[in-house]
């Protein structure tokens, strides 16, 4: 049983919004987020964690990151080279998926790699940009990378 104290503090602390203050709250976060977005400054921080490692980069709006593995003749186009982190031996491809940072959202495009992309388990069509979550697990091959973002 609740004192009458215990309720007029907690009445105190407790606020109300009117639905006209929850949409104005909600349009002004809106604006913030797409004036962040949209503007050079933009750039998301990236923070990869593969094998116990953390890999950071910059992801500036509408820009591609190609995520992969440098051959031993040093062939192939990546922005971010996974072959330290056991690459061949776990299936990820040269040229194995992108990120790119779209209206906020990071999306990740499989670039038709041999071994697959796969988000909370499930395989990603090739070329096929997919919003990419805070929390998601994603897997090149059988290569496990944890994605925070900034």
């Amino acid at each position: 049983m609740t004192s009458q104290s215990d309720k007029k503090k907690r009445d105190k602390d407790t606020a109300i919004l009117s639905t006209d203050s929850l949409n104005s709250l909600h349009n002004e976060r809106t604006r913030n987020f797409r004036r962040y977005a949209d503007s050079p400054q933009g750039k998301r921080e990236i923070v990869l964690l593969i094998r116990g490692t953390v890999e950071t980069v910059q992801l500036a709006p509408e820009q591609k990151l190609i995520l992969g593995r440098l051959d031993s003749t040093g062939r192939g186009r990546v922005d971010v080279d996974l072959t330290e982190y056991g690459a061949v031996d776990r299936g990820v491809s040269r040229e194995h998926c992108t990120l790119q940072l779209g209206d906020g959202v990071v999306f990740i495009t499989d670039m038709d790699s041999t071994n697959g992309t796969f988000i909370n388990g499930n395989r990603l069509p090739s070329g096929h940009p997919c919003p990419f979550h805070k929390g998601d697990e994603l897997v090149l091959g059988r290569l496990i990378v944890q994605v925070l973002f900034r």
